[in-house]
């Protein structure tokens, strides 16, 4: 008996030697995951075309205020997202589209051996990323993130939050794929204007060259022209004593050719915005010197132009031209002048006062 559990003994120490030995740990160390997590956030980082699966549940079982869908998801380096919903209000079938932009921030789930997103939570423009991540966003909350292999897919669940109630209040979480846009221009030299463009620009001023009014101001007839798109009541003629004035814009450029114009009120919060594509014009003498910008499927030749004056790391001057039905440029009878700088910096709201004052709508 005793020769049997001596046998017993080494032979189960004989097991435990080779079984330790005979694989790789699958452990790995805090550089090794992080590591991993960097990848992923990379691989997070593009344009997001959005679908519902055929097969969600989720299509058949949530209820919202308007006919909604998210359609777009863009997250940019900066931790920068561009969120796009479309809907239809009751009573009418006309679709609209509104763009939530903000910061984003994400938190992985603990573990030694692989780099998986827990959430990632969508909060408003003027949030600071903290280290303690919020259990969800204010403007949507995303889970359950598998991005495959390429990068070039994605499936997560979104559920919106109590900023985007007033365009679309879902009551559940809501299944979604997506596929990755292109990048625009993926060779291009980190030194070049390509790289150096994309970014959130504030704009501070707007020269236009008119032979009647040199010194018109042309930040305030811009702000003005929103505000009187958005707040003018074309049967009463008259203004919506409670629509709020804007008092600044922004405009960003992306990778994947975004081109976003955000209006914002006094308290620097979006209150509306302007998508559009952009890319740069083929063929130029200088490479990365002229833009064109489109919306809504414009075709490229009736596109604006955008000459980059100069650029550098916190400032952007633009000349506006025209675009010629060959797809080559040349200057504006009136030329207009925009300028930016990084919309990160201080900045001073523009003076312009009654805007209802600038609008053409009270004569």
């Amino acid at each position: 008996m005793k020769l049997f559990n001596l046998y017993l003994i080494v032979f189960t120490l004989f097991l435990t030697s080779c079984g330790s030995g005979s694989g790789a740990d699958p452990h790995l160390s805090l550089d090794e995951i992080r590591e991993l997590q960097e990848t992923v956030e990379i691989d997070l980082v593009g344009k997001w075309k959005l679908r519902r699966p055929s097969n969600s549940i989720s299509n058949k079982t949530f209820t919202a205020t308007n006919n909604c869908d998210i359609v777009q998801i863009e997250f940019i380096e900066n931790n920068t997202y561009l969120l796009n919903i479309s809907y239809t209000t009751a009573g009418s079938s006309e679709l609209n589209y509104q763009t939530f932009k903000g910061k984003f921030n994400l938190v992985f789930k603990e573990s030694d051996t692989e780099a998986v997103i827990e959430r990632i939570v969508l909060m408003g423009p003027n949030y600071e990323p903290i280290n303690t991540v919020p259990t969800q966003g204010s403007v949507a909350t995303i889970s359950e993130i598998v991005i495959d292999a390429s990068g070039n897919d994605i499936s997560f669940g979104i559920q919106l939050e109590s900023d985007t109630a007033a365009t679309c209040l879902i009551d559940s979480v809501i299944s979604l794929t997506g596929d990755k846009e292109e990048k625009l221009e993926p060779n291009a030299p980190d030194d070049s204007n390509h790289i150096k463009i994309q970014q959130d620009w504030r704009m501070v001023s707007v020269v236009v060259d008119i032979e009647e009014d040199a010194n018109i101001n042309g930040l305030c007839f811009l702000l003005a022209e929103e505000f009187s798109d958005r707040c003018f009541d074309q049967e009463t003629q008259e203004f919506n004593l409670n629509c709020q004035q804007p008092s600044s814009l922004s405009l960003l450029f992306s990778g994947y050719g975004t081109y976003l114009l955000a209006y914002y009120d006094g308290s620097d919060q979006i209150i509306s915005s302007e998508e559009g594509e952009w890319r740069w014009l083929p063929n130029t003498e200088t490479p990365y010197s002229i833009i064109q910008v489109r919306f809504e499927n414009e075709p490229w030749e009736e596109s604006v132009a955008l000459v980059i004056e100069q650029v550098t790391e916190s400032s952007l001057l633009i000349r506006e031209t025209a675009t010629n039905e060959d797809g080559t440029s040349s200057p504006d009878d009136d030329m207009v002048i925009y300028n930016f700088q990084l919309a990160s910096l201080p900045y001073a709201d523009s003076s312009c006062g009654d805007l209802a004052e600038y609008s053409d709508t009270n004569n």
